[in-house]
């Protein structure tokens, strides 16, 4: 598996899981494509490194 591939496979699973979470449970009042945009952001700069 290239690098590609397990970024694109990571990156998948992130945002399964964050769509689980954000509509499981409706009492936290998280916006799906927010958190998506957010992730992006932050590893389009840098990812924190």
């Amino acid at each position: 598996m290239n690098l590609l591939v397990a970024l694109a496979v990571s990156i998948t699973v992130l945002v399964i899981g964050w769509v689980y979470v954000s509509l499981g449970i409706p009492g936290l009042g998280l916006v799906v494509w927010a958190g998506v945009i957010g992730w992006g952001s932050f590893y389009a700069a840098g990812g924190g490194l």
